[in-house]
């Protein structure tokens, strides 16, 4: 465990998770996100129900201009992430923030935002019983989207962080996509947040900002005092409260060390990977969202080594549209042209699942219906899939990967459902890359043992 060094006072640390890395030295500037209260109210006549949706739809129109407001404010260094905000516009309408409170303030006559806050509850439910952390942690975008629409309801204004006048440190409960993307970059040396973890959006923007956070610390909204001074240690998770001059001598020599340390990585990141010997090694990032894009580029990445895809299938109650599924892949093909990015095909099942997809109740994490398995039986998820993958493929060097291949017959299988897809692009007169490579991900003994066999069926191997 990376502790804080020995003559740091006791109870003047903080312990949580380090979000995004270096060391800010600065005064706290607490963030006031208080809790939102409202009333249970139960309606009575029809009328009252109809001016009730109406007010829930006003508070969702609301909110969609404030997102775009705020998009369309987005400094030129996060124009690469702004891809969250439309996440959450697109959640505005989503059935189990939209959908459902309306159907709930009809059937139940109860009001909006009681309506709202049983849909968000019963979200919480559904997202806990995800296993996979990060999927798990996009709850936190419809708490985000649903707490927009909630001040609306009740009048009620949050904080604006493009209002801060001086240099400083923020201190929140929380922090949403919206209030990230309005930092003032020369204002805010970094944030610690109760909540969040590694894969939460708020890390993630920490890391594009490369400023330093900690997330996770329960109660620091509790413990600091607005205007102290404070260390933020974002490479080992730790928060220093008014420490002393020797404490605070000791940080800022390893912010020193640390910011000479990034300036050489910066110098040498886009520099080619080579060995000793004159060996030339290419190397790409993995993503699971479009907003990483702009870190594997900005930080020397060759291109997309790995571009999970369940993301769109685990955040919403319904399938994604063909359509949502290409622009996706267009843009990231778009943006990292002419270097290559490969899109691995859907791989739900298992410990992993979706709402929206019956996957039965006998299902063997480790051998069941997962993945290509998964795909072979819902084809028409499978065809939409890779339809986006090949419209994308127009438009960048875009490369496809099927995941759990565990026998020849389920590549055989899977290689002509896509030849099936080329015939109707080509008839529909839709374009794509003819040449676009199909590989496969060895991930079980059986894969392994007639590797030699399935490398005659796939042009590459991960």
């Amino acid at each position: 465990m990376n502790l804080p060094p020995p003559f740091v006072k006791e109870g003047s640390a903080l312990s949580g998770v380090a979000a995004s890395p270096g060391i800010a030295i600065g005064k706290a500037y607490l963030v006031d996100r208080s809790k939102i209260n409202f009333l249970y109210q139960t309606l009575i006549h029809e009328a009252i129900i109809d001016e009730e949706v109406q007010r829930f739809e006003d508070a969702v129109g609301l909110a969609q201009e404030q997102l775009e407001q705020i998009k369309a404010g987005v400094p030129e260094e996060l124009a690469g992430h702004a891809y969250i905000l439309d996440t959450h516009l697109l959640l505005l309408k989503d059935r189990l923030i939209y959908d459902t409170p309306i159907q709930l303030i009809r059937q139940e006559r109860i009001n909006a935002e009681w309506a709202l806050k049983k849909a968000v509850d019963h979200a919480r439910e559904m997202f806990s019983r995800i296993k996979d952390d990060y999927i798990r942690s996009r709850i936190k975008d419809i708490e985000d989207v649903t707490e927009r629409i909630m001040r609306n309801l009740v009048g009620s204004e949050s904080e604006g962080l493009d209002e801060i006048k001086e240099r400083v440190i923020i201190v929140a409960h929380d922090l949403s996509p919206a209030d990230t993307t309005q930092m003032r970059l020369d204002r805010v040396m970094g944030f610690i947040t109760d909540m969040g973890g590694r894969t939460s959006h708020t890390a993630i923007m920490a890391q594009a900002l490369e400023i330093p956070a900690v997330v996770g610390l329960e109660d620091c909204t509790r413990r600091v005092n607005n205007g102290g001074l404070i260390i933020v240690d974002g490479t080992a998770g730790h928060v220093i409260l008014n420490p002393d001059d020797k404490t605070l001598a000791f940080y800022q020599g390893r912010q020193r060390g640390y910011e000479s340390y990034q300036a050489e990585i910066v110098r040498a990141s886009h520099l080619p990977a080579e060995t000793l010997d004159e060996h030339r090694i290419t190397v790409k990032g993995n993503i699971e969202l479009f907003e990483e894009v702009a870190a594997v580029i900005d930080h020397g990445g060759e291109g997309i080594g790995l571009y999970r895809t369940e993301f769109h299938y685990l955040s919403k109650r319904r399938l994604p549209t063909e359509e949502e599924l290409f622009e996706d892949y267009r843009d990231v093909a778009q943006i990292l042209a002419p270097r290559s990015v490969t899109i691995r095909t859907l791989d739900l099942g298992g410990d992993k699942f979706s709402s929206t997809i019956n996957l039965g109740e006998d299902i063997n994490p480790a051998l069941g219906l997962r993945a290509i398995r998964l795909c072979l039986r819902e084809r028409s998820i499978f065809r939409t899939q890779l339809r986006a993958i090949l419209r994308a493929s127009a438009f960048g060097e875009v490369k496809m990967m099927f995941p759990m291949i565990s026998g020849l017959q389920e590549l055989i299988e899977a290689k002509e459902i896509l030849r099936e897809v080329r015939r109707e692009l080509e008839h529909e007169g839709l374009p794509y890359n003819k040449d676009m490579e199909t590989g496969i991900m060895i991930e079980v003994p059986s894969a392994v043992a007639i590797s030699d066999i399935l490398a005659q069926e796939a042009d590459f191997f991960s």
